[in-house]
């Protein structure tokens, strides 16, 4: 049975996946109290993306990995780690800060993803790090979510990280993200034609 909770949450406009290292800067007071609680007692808040007045029904939660910075004024600044997904089965708005009754929630059988859609998924996504200037990374093929590994480190479309976030299949996962960025690839050389057409007027050059 998935464990059942009431967590704390982090309204924010982005998505944070399972292993990915979030830093924010805390300058609301009601989200100051609720991140130094979180870090004083070792537990967890939830991050869930807001879209205008609603929020997503999946999230994930976060520890405090550290304060990297104070402020005078009772800012400071963290680095959150994405720890596991959850559910929002219920809001609860009695207190400061939005609490949600969340139900915590695995992948539905492990990952079998077979090693050529491994191999295709590091391929494009070493490509498009290159592409996109993103930090240097070592993908492990055989991480369990190695999904969410390479989304924690390329710039994604919101929409596209949060299904993969909501997916419980690593294979759907894994099949989800090579699609999405054998895309942008394909967008890439295609603006890159594009300008080399109109450098030449329409002309080719050989």
């Amino acid at each position: 049975m998935a464990e059942k909770a009431l967590l704390p949450l982090f309204p924010l406009d982005l998505v944070l996946v399972p292993g990915e290292v979030l830093p924010l800067h805390i300058f609301e007071p009601r989200y100051r109290v609720m991140v130094s609680n979180a870090l004083a007692d070792r537990t967890e808040f939830g991050v869930v993306r807001q879209s205008g007045d609603s929020l997503e029904q999946v999230g994930c939660a976060a520890t405090v990995r550290e304060v990297t910075q104070r402020f005078d004024d009772g800012r400071f600044n963290i680095r959150a780690a994405g720890s596991r997904r959850f559910l929002i089965r219920m809001l609860d708005s009695s207190e400061e800060c939005i609490q949600g009754a969340v139900e915590y929630f695995a992948d539905d059988s492990p990952a079998q993803v077979s090693s050529s859609a491994v191999g295709a998924l590091i391929d494009v996504a070493t490509r498009v790090r290159r592409l996109t200037d993103s930090p240097q990374e070592d993908w492990n093929p055989n991480h369990p979510w190695l999904s969410f590994r390479i989304a924690a480190g390329l710039p994604l479309e919101l929409d596209t990280k949060q299904r993969l976030l909501s997916s419980r299949s690593e294979v759907q996962r894994v099949e989800l993200l090579t699609g999405y960025l054998q895309g942008v690839v394909a967008k890439r050389a295609r603006r890159e034609e594009r300008e080399r057409l109109a450098r030449g007027n329409g002309r080719l050059r050989h």
